[in-house]
């Protein structure tokens, strides 16, 4: 859904994903909308300009174009909007990983797999993260034909091929005070000649493939992406 400024109004673009349409067409009176989410993914805060006076330091924002609905998933929220009931916060956390790229050989990776570690983490000199956004459980989302998760099998993978896990948090929190962190595995699937002829950059042989993790927080909706490159080890025909 998106609210569209149309000067004389607000106009309302809602559109059902394809999930939403599958569920919609059971026809069994079992689709209930019950909640929305709001997002602000399509503004850059970073054009907030101070110097240029009081009446015009937003100016840049407000101006920015507002993205319509979009029925594919892989276009979903990013950045949610939270409630907070602290009213003197004046801190936020992100969602951080160790390392935000990673590489993964085809072969070696589907026995060794790749760790990633995401946690949140305030940058501000070890502020409280509030209670409401320490998150419980992780989302972790993955291109299904070329990753998947350790040990754990997707409560979904949607039509557009993204397999979706849920992951309870770490027992051995950071700090009481400090949020919530998660580790796991990231194994390559077993990788097909036409695969690597679809997706593969690079000499036959030494190919590389490049994909993304998306990690969300569950309560806080903080999300993180990590870069994944992998690795062919052997030679193919062409």
């Amino acid at each position: 859904m998106a609210l569209l400024d149309k000067s004389n109004g607000i106009v309302v673009d809602a559109v059902l994903t394809d999930l939403g349409r599958q569920k919609l067409a059971k026809n069994d009176g079992s689709f209930r909308v019950v909640a929305w989410v709001p997002a602000d993914d399509e503004i850059d805060y970073s054009l907030f300009n101070s110097n240029t006076g009081s009446s015009f330091i937003d100016q840049q924002i407000l101006n920015m174009p507002v993205f319509e609905a979009s029925v594919n998933e892989k276009l979903n929220i990013n950045f949610p909007l939270m409630t907070i009931t602290n009213p003197n916060l004046k801190y936020l956390p992100s969602l951080a990983v160790d390392s935000t790229s990673i590489t993964i050989g085809e072969e070696k990776g589907l026995s060794a797999g790749a760790a990633i570690r995401a946690f949140q983490s305030t940058n501000q000199n070890a502020r409280v993260v509030p209670a409401e956004i320490q998150d419980s459980s992780f989302r972790i989302e993955v291109y299904n034909d070329l990753l998947n998760v350790e040990d754990q099998l997707p409560v979904d993978i949607t039509p557009y091929g993204t397999g979706v896990y849920i992951i309870p948090r770490d027992s051995n929190l950071i700090q009481s005070s400090q949020g919530s962190q998660i580790t796991f595995k990231v194994r390559p699937q077993s990788l097909n000649t036409a695969t690597w002829q679809l997706l593969g950059v690079g000499t036959i042989g030494s190919r590389t493939i490049s994909t993304k993790v998306k990690v969300v927080g569950l309560n806080s909706g903080l999300s993180v992406f990590v870069n994944v490159v992998i690795n062919e080890e052997f030679s193919r025909s062409a």
